[in-house]
């Protein structure tokens, strides 16, 4: 799972096996050292929740939890759906979160591995093979 953070957004992309695990309700975790301390440490983890709220987001002691609606989970692994978009306000601000499938990139980008990356729809049989 790659996280983009930009001003008030958060963008989750997910590869095939993270995306199934969401349709089977298992969450997923990813940890990033910071700093020098052991502690220093970054976590954000995707959920699901039983709820009708489409996302939502927490922030704790350095951990990102952002849950989806298991609705919304089902949908993502089992159909052509690509993302899932939601604007959540805290006190007059407006954060964007947009989890959705990591594609496979138009062009060859060395020491990447994208052997779980879902098929780019832009691909075309011009594209050299990578």
């Amino acid at each position: 799972m790659k996280l983009r953070i930009r001003g008030n957004s958060i963008r989750l992309r997910l590869l095939r096996v993270e995306v199934d695990a969401l349709g089977r309700q298992e969450a997923i975790v990813e940890t990033t050292r910071v700093g020098p301390g052991p502690e220093d440490k970054l976590s954000y983890s995707l959920h699901t929740h039983a709820s009708e709220a489409p996302i939502r987001t927490q922030w704790s002691q350095g951990r990102l939890q952002i849950t989806l609606s298991a609705q919304l989970a089902q949908a993502l692994a089992h159909t052509e759906q690509v993302s899932i978009s939601e604007q959540i306000t805290y006190d007059q601000e407006v954060l964007t979160v947009l989890i959705e499938k990591d594609f496979k990139c138009l062009t060859a980008r060395p020491g990447e591995d994208e052997s779980d990356n879902f098929e780019n729809p832009q691909e075309s049989h011009l594209c050299s093979e990578k």
